[in-house]
């Protein structure tokens, strides 16, 4: 919010105040606006060391390196799904995400086309806010439009039957529906842009697409999505790996311990 930034050198100085950023991409357009108000923020929190490094580079061009002591990193944090669950033989792949152009969903449409029309046992959906203009596009696509999914079972119930949850971000911090997918035994393939690579080890418990060309992006996608369709004992594996992951590095305690400390600090 650009309001807070302009009022920010004028609020007492006996206020603790704390802003918050998930990512940032190249050439972002908040660079000034994090630089000019770097001073006159007590703490800055980003949510994992690619956005940090990112702030430096911006720190480092402004000359307001020093400020980077107040920049601290404070992982997200969901509450784990411990009940173990087999998921069904019919393999289902999602996209859960805002319809937004730095998430190119259309790249996605692409590549469930390209697969549909060599392997009809499989189904891709797609969930998210801004899809409802889509919808002609997204069912030419033969993917199902689950529009946006606001109540937090019926999310759950969509993790619980997807084997496989699909990104194609030009920048990301670390999205939400990996965490939460993962904990359920989704396994993410991704562009590997921003905090993505700092928990997801392609073959481990994930699949990493390298490329940053768009029609190479697809190509890798569903190259990916067609080894595990043929190779579904050992995407089960990942599976469960993604499972004791999610278990070890995302629960909410975390978070919530690393939050109390700040705001008592």
């Amino acid at each position: 919010s650009e309001y807070f930034y302009d009022i920010l050198p004028f609020l007492d100085k006996r206020l603790k105040k704390i802003d918050l950023f998930h990512a940032f991409s190249e050439d972002d357009e908040r660079e000034n606006s994090v630089v000019k108000t770097a001073k006159f923020i007590d703490f800055r929190i980003v949510i994992n060391q690619k956005a940090k490094e990112y702030l430096e580079i911006f720190y480092k061009k402004g000359e307001v390196l020093d400020e980077l002591q107040k920049v601290q990193i404070i992982q997200n944090g969901i509450p784990i799904f411990k009940q173990y669950f087999s998921k069904s033989t019919h393999l289902e792949v999602s996209f859960i995400g805002r319809w937004a152009d730095e998430k190119r969903p259309f790249l996605y449409l692409k590549a469930a086309k390209i697969i549909k029309s060599r392997n009809k046992n499989i189904t891709f959906n797609i969930a998210g806010s801004g899809l409802r203009s889509h919808i002609v596009e997204i069912k030419s696509h033969e993917v199902n439009c689950l529009g946006d999914i606001e109540n937090v079972l019926d999310l759950n119930e969509l993790y619980k039957k997807t084997h496989i949850v699909v990104l194609t971000s030009v920048y990301e911090g670390f999205p939400m529906v990996f965490m939460e997918g993962m904990s359920y035994g989704c396994v993410p393939i991704t562009t590997n842009v921003g905090g993505v690579s700092e928990h997801l080890k392609d073959g481990v418990n994930g699949f990493l697409i390298n490329e940053t060309d768009e029609d190479r992006i697809v190509e890798q996608l569903i190259k990916k999505i067609e080894f595990c369709i043929s190779n579904r004992t050992i995407l089960d594996g990942i599976s469960n790996n993604c499972r004791e992951y999610a278990g070890s590095h995302f629960a909410i305690e975390n978070f919530n311990h690393s939050y109390q400390n700040l705001i008592n600090s």
